[in-house]
């Protein structure tokens, strides 16, 4: 999935719960697993130096690595102001950054393991992660995008008939 699609789930899972925050952020960071095993669309990483299929690179500051800086940049960023749109709870801003985060913290825990591949908790979590996500992939592009835009909708729609 890509990363809007996590914050926005993350950021719907702790305002469901805003009295238990820590519950919430808990079961962010785990929808990100469950969100994985969906058969979705990625897009795809350029630079080797931050892939987390080809890993252990020195970080070469090319035009590649500014590239997928701008587009991870992009897609973290709407997951903030999505999230934050459709899930702020007026008392508890953090709550809802916290559950985005959270949600989205996993892929660039992947990206730290090609750095540390050999730290337990890492490699362990790079295992599990590799496990747990769909082994089908969505190839196409723009459909690809709109399967995660009706995603994203439905847990509006979902969250906003529950919550409110």
């Amino acid at each position: 999935m890509i990363l809007v699609t996590h914050a926005v789930v993350g950021a719907a899972i702790v305002a469901a719960m805003p009295n238990h925050p820590v519950l919430g952020i808990t079961l962010a960071f785990a929808s990100h697993f469950a969100m994985d095993t969906i058969p979705h669309w990625d897009y795809k990483i350029y630079s080797d130096s931050i892939n987390p299929k080809v890993g252990g690179k020195k970080i070469s500051l090319n035009k590649y690595l500014a590239l997928d800086a701008v587009r991870i940049g992009g897609d973290v960023a709407l997951g903030f102001l999505l999230g934050y749109l459709f899930f702020f709870n007026s008392g508890k801003p953090w709550l809802c950054f916290a559950g985005e985060l959270a949600a989205m913290i996993p892929d660039f825990l992947q990206v730290v393991y090609t750095r540390f591949p050999t730290f337990p908790p890492l490699a362990q979590l790079q295992r599990f992660h590799k496990w747990i996500h769909a082994k089908k992939r969505l190839y196409e592009p723009v459909s690809g995008a709109l399967y995660q835009v009706a995603i994203i909708a439905a847990v509006i729609f979902i969250a906003k008939k529950f919550i409110n």
